[in-house]
């Protein structure tokens, strides 16, 4: 019966400017239970003041340093960035790709990818014929696509901030060179579909761009029609709800509250301190366990006395002992209607 409020902090994603933003937002909130976020640049400037605020935070933060994570508060819901590089790596390789360009944006989360791409495409034979980086927001990567060219690849694996990787597939199929390219997740979004749609063609923007990411079609068996009957349900009032529908952003904050309030109903408490400790205990395997993918069907569980295992919209989240999990990861393309 308690009622949840969302208060919105924007931390300007920069390491040094989070932490008296948030500092302040902690200061001057009271009853907080929860927050969703930060994201990989601000994470680890943000992550002792987070901790000594005794709430539980839930990242999708591809930093490498919460690998070795000791505090009880952190819930990590994301690969780290050399595991996600890794699987890059790998999905080329399982797609029969032989000759890989590695590419990559400099952004606070770019050293990590670009080691664990490295330490995969070695172990597996193929070491890149082109390690290549990019300056953002550039007008044209012309002088990049040379390179490119010059190395003859078959994939390009990598990552880039939207409008970057938009100029830069444009510029290689203005340039004759366009390939397939291989990147995550977070460039799998309406915004580049549509840029791309535009620039390079909807065939080709189909034919040559592919993800590695974690999984909604992992989930429970009725997570996704649950999330998206939510949606459907807050459109009139809240018409950015339609973009939603297929967002791994809003997404994991989702399926993050709802453990949340599961671990609140297994503890019989809304205090922080007393319920972060039970989060393990509705989200693991265990013996016996009913496996749960709603709330709703959580709490019923719970209330007949059952113990159980939440399985969210990316599947069985599986903490580690650092808390950070073992999701499963697919490839995935666009359709033709941006999905």
């Amino acid at each position: 019966g308690d009622k949840i409020k969302c208060q919105e902090v924007d931390d300007k994603g920069d390491p040094v400017d989070a932490v008296p933003i948030v500092d302040k937002f902690l200061a001057t909130t009271s009853n907080l239970v929860g927050v969703v976020g930060p994201e990989t640049d601000s994470s680890i400037g943000l992550a002792p003041v987070l901790t000594r605020a005794q709430v539980p935070w839930t990242s999708t933060t591809g930093s490498a340093y919460f690998n070795k994570n000791r505090s009880p508060y952190f819930w990590d819901y994301a690969l780290a960035d050399p595991e996600n590089g890794a699987a890059l790596a790998y999905a080329a390789r399982a797609l029969g790709y032989r000759r890989v360009a590695v590419l990559l944006g400099t952004s606070g989360g770019s050293a990590d990818l670009h080691s664990g791409m490295l330490t995969a495409l070695r172990r597996l034979g193929i070491p890149p014929v082109l390690d290549l980086a990019l300056t953002p927001g550039q007008q044209s990567y012309a002088t990049e696509v040379g390179r490119v060219a010059a190395a003859k690849p078959d994939v390009v694996i990598g990552e880039a901030d939207p409008q970057t990787l938009n100029t830069f597939i444009s510029d290689l199929k203005t340039g004759g060179h366009l390939l397939p390219f291989i990147t995550d997740a977070t460039d799998l979004t309406p915004q580049v579909f549509g840029a791309l749609s535009k620039s390079i063609g909807l065939k080709d923007t189909l034919t040559y761009l592919k993800s590695v990411s974690e999984t909604p079609t992992a989930g429970g068996a009725g997570a996704l029609p649950e999330y998206q009957r939510g949606l459907r349900a807050i459109e009139t009032t809240y018409p950015a709800a339609k973009q939603l529908m297929t967002s791994p952003a809003a997404e994991y904050a989702y399926s993050a509250l709802i453990y949340y309030a599961l671990a609140m109903l297994k503890a019989r408490s809304t205090k922080p301190t007393s319920f972060n400790g039970a989060i393990l205990s509705v989200t693991n395997p265990s013996s016996g366990a009913t496996t749960v993918a709603t709330y709703a069907n959580g709490k019923a569980a719970l209330t007949q006395g059952k113990t159980i295992r939440y399985v969210s919209l990316f599947g069985p989240l599986d903490f580690l002992a650092n808390h950070v999990p073992t999701p499963p990861v697919a490839l995935y393309h666009f359709q033709a209607d941006g999905n």
